[in-house]
């Protein structure tokens, strides 16, 4: 399998969402490469699960390897927060950790919010042409 990539929430809606399932970000990179999502990523799902999008979002829980947020990441997020405060640049708390997960790992981030997270300096995105 190829690379790993963090997958950021918006990238599991985008698919929830679109209608050519086979046309999406998440379709293109769950075949080519090792999808992985941070546990924020996993609270962010669950919080938004209805009956039209449970199937989809459990079968994610269940088999993608989940990323912790932890020592590493969280030391990561306070450093992210107070960069983007200092430049009153702040984004929301849980992209501020998801950020912070695929920093402290060095591994890219695959999202449809690159205005949002493209302030976090270092942050490696996932591109796929």
């Amino acid at each position: 399998m190829g690379t790993k990539v963090i997958l950021d929430t918006s990238v599991l809606i985008g698919h929830i969402r679109n209608k050519n399932k086979h046309d999406t970000l998440f379709s293109k990179i769950i075949h080519l490469h090792k999808p992985l999502i941070s546990e924020i990523t996993a609270f962010e799902l669950l919080i938004g699960k209805t009956a039209a999008n449970q199937d989809f979002i459990e079968s994610i829980l269940k088999n993608i390897e989940h990323l912790p947020f932890n020592h590493s990441s969280k030391l990561k997020a306070v450093e992210i927060y107070v960069d983007l405060k200092k430049r009153n640049k702040l984004i929301q708390p849980p992209d501020i950790f998801i950020a912070a997960t695929a920093l402290s790992l060095n591994i890219p981030l695959a999202t449809h919010n690159i205005k949002h997270f493209s302030r976090i300096e270092g942050l490696q995105f996932f591109s796929y042409l």
